[in-house]
């Protein structure tokens, strides 16, 4: 789906649900997540449940796959020349209309640099498979695997 705003599924808003309720016992100082519906509305039910405002942030929206945006990812693979394990750290797709993986890394660094800067102890962040990716690289020098929609992940600044 990429960048594209495809809002939630009834499965999708059933997880949004569902992840609010494991969180129910965990407070956080600040919710963050990307404009895109889809990430915004799974963590609107945890805000909801603790009267907290979602700060939308630009930097934390999917990839721009550019004109690959709703084909399948073997199109997107075999014009590229790419795989799957490689694709989420070095691409450029711009000749596409979409981001490179350059573009996309320093907004992430961006993000986790400002949130450095403030005295936030734990923050809720909703967003993507390929913003998660950068997350785990940049800040656990690991490359993840297959991330599932609708899972949790801890990171430590």
């Amino acid at each position: 789906m990429g960048n594209s705003d495809v809002g939630l599924t009834d499965h999708g808003r059933d997880q949004a649900k569902a992840i609010a309720q494991q969180l129910a016992n965990h407070s956080f100082d600040k919710i963050y997540s990307s404009p895109l519906s889809r990430a915004y509305d799974t963590v609107k039910p945890f805000a909801d449940q603790n009267h907290q405002k979602i700060i939308v942030d630009g930097r934390l929206q999917e990839v721009n796959w550019g004109s690959f945006i709703g084909q399948p990812d073997a199109v997107m693979f075999k014009t590229i020349g790419t795989d799957i394990d490689q694709l989420y750290y070095s691409y450029d797709l711009r000749l596409y209309g979409g981001e490179s993986a350059e573009q996309v890394k320093t907004r992430v660094v961006s993000f986790i640099k400002d949130l450095k800067k403030t005295d936030d102890k734990e923050v809720l962040v909703g967003t993507h498979d390929g913003i998660l990716h950068w997350l785990y690289y940049l800040i656990n020098g690991q490359k993840a695997g297959l991330l599932p929609n609708a899972s949790i992940h801890e990171f430590i600044l």
